[in-house]
């Protein structure tokens, strides 16, 4: 049984730390420290560091033998805490990490592995209960691929604060919080991260949440933002012109230096009439349905394949300092799957330059179709906002950092839910520290602009992804048809 040591062929019943076998009263269940050898249940996730970490001495200062007796002892004291369930807003640049959730294998490490080792070492989790996120009700808002990045990924857990407790008066069964110092010690957990975490992983915000709140579960929507260069949707005769004598042996990194990108693609400008496609194609996404050729190993007519999406649509193109336009691809829905909005951004991307009659796409969600669509790059996808209003009508601490599009909602009667809010008509400008932020909504603004839109424009003018998947899917149109043999190819220029 997970998180606990007691065997289930025993026929007990485990409840908040607590075994009742039957005919008996409840008792707690012996302290085992997560050791298998002490009947402690399962060994730590592979996927944890927490095996590497317990057999040896960490800067938190617990004892070499990873018994978690460094928890307990402070000075011949008994270390006072309380435990409560907190919200970690979580902001990170996903291109050294194997996407968020903790898994078995991997070359790079994740990040929830990454957030877990720093929780770890701020003493906000135990040795007993590190490598084991099920002991700490852990829960993550969303997962994201390898090199996908996130600007705010609600992550809950149960953690550790230096708090003295507070016992109830004679006759009282409980007794209310200290508020102010639990106030004080959430606050102070989001510095302690953030001196134990890489500078590529920022935790943003740290809120209490109730004691049986889920970060997957209470979470009403997410919003996607695709950050797309507008050569992408040129047409094909168009880009191919433009990358003649550029292109050879398939490779178009050039020096490794951003330099020798043509200079038709920095100087291009989406005309308005090809935005509009845009729009209507990815209006096609929007409802209840079968996005069975947009993932992996996901068979048609699969209850798993259905998804709600509420919105998709371009906003007005911004461009970078080195001229190039970029097209922001807002889109929220109620949960996404493995590569499910790179597939549909690529889908619609085709539509645009011509390669792609939209009919095919319209009839994509039908449970006989049967395509195969290229994946965009990863590097333009991050998790933009989750949220929780639902969750936050019924308390008082609300989760309700993305909120601050609420004050543009009566300019137009527009509902703005999936406005980007930040991208401004260029990208750049003057410098914001995270540090120099006051609030968390100015945390995940400064971090969505100065990392996340920095790193993939420079991703970009070093790496040149976008540029090679843009040369490889016409390659591919002159070996062989994409999607299905029966789709004719046609080169409508606009």
């Amino acid at each position: 049984m997970a998180g606990g040591g007691i065997d289930e062929k025993e026929g007990g019943e485990v409840t908040d730390g607590y075994v009742q076998k039957k005919n008996e009263k409840y008792c707690r269940r012996p302290k085992t420290d997560g050791d298998p050898a002490r009947g402690g249940g399962a060994p730590p996730h592979p996927g944890s560091f927490a095996v590497e970490d317990l057999a040896k001495t960490t800067d938190r200062g617990d004892a070499e033998d990873g018994t978690g007796e460094g928890d307990a002892q402070s000075n011949g004291k008994k270390r006072q805490t309380v435990k409560r369930k907190v919200v970690i807003l979580l902001g990170f640049v996903g291109k050294k990490y194997c996407g968020m959730q903790i898994n078995v294998g991997t070359p790079l490490p994740t990040i929830q592995a990454i957030l877990e080792r720093a929780l770890y070492q701020s003493k906000l989790i135990s040795a007993a209960n590190y490598g084991h996120p099920s002991k700490i009700s852990w829960s993550n808002s969303a997962r994201t691929d390898k090199g996908v990045h996130s600007a705010a990924l609600a992550v809950s857990v149960k953690v550790e604060l230096d708090v003295q407790p507070r016992k109830p008066p004679a006759g009282v069964p409980h007794c209310t919080d200290n508020d102010a110092e639990i106030a004080a010690a959430v606050e102070a957990a989001r510095g302690q991260l953030n001196e134990r975490l890489p500078q590529d992983v920022r935790v943003l915000d740290v809120r209490r949440a109730t004691r049986v709140f889920c970060a997957k579960t209470n979470r009403d929507s997410v919003r996607y933002t695709y950050v797309l260069p507008s050569f992408v949707l040129m047409g094909r005769v168009e880009a191919m012109a433009a990358m003649e004598g550029f292109c050879r042996r398939g490779d178009v990194r050039g020096d490794g230096k951003g330099d020798g990108v043509p200079v038709a693609l920095l100087k291009y400008r989406l005309p308005s009439a090809k935005l509009e496609i845009l729009r209507k194609a990815l209006l096609l996404y929007v409802g209840t349905k079968s996005f069975h050729n947009y993932t992996p190993r996901v068979k048609a007519g699969d209850a798993s394949a259905n998804r709600y999406i509420m919105s998709f649509r371009p906003e007005d193109p911004v461009v970078g300092p080195d001229g190039v336009e970029w097209i922001p691809i807002v889109t929220v829905g109620q949960s996404y799957m493995l590569h499910q909005i790179r597939k549909m951004v690529a889908m619609a991307a085709d539509v645009v330059r011509g390669t792609l009659p939209i009919e095919v796409m319209a009839g994509s969600f039908k449970v006989e179709s049967n395509l195969s669509v290229p994946t965009a790059p990863s590097q333009g996808l991050f998790l933009d906002m989750s949220f929780y209003r639902g969750y936050s009508k019924r308390v008082d601490v609300k989760l309700d950092w993305g909120e601050i599009e609420e004050e543009e909602e009566n300019s137009d009667g527009k509902d703005r839910t999936d406005m980007p809010a930040l991208l401004g008509r260029e990208i750049g400008g003057e410098d914001v520290d995270l540090k120099d932020c006051l609030s968390a909504t100015d945390r995940w603004l400064c971090f969505r602009q100065r990392y996340i839109m920095s790193h993939i424009l420079e991703e970009e003018r070093i790496e040149k992804n976008f540029l090679n998947y843009m040369y490889n899917q016409d390659r591919r149109e002159d070996e062989h048809k994409k999607y299905t043999p029966d789709i004719q190819v046609i080169q409508p220029e606009i």
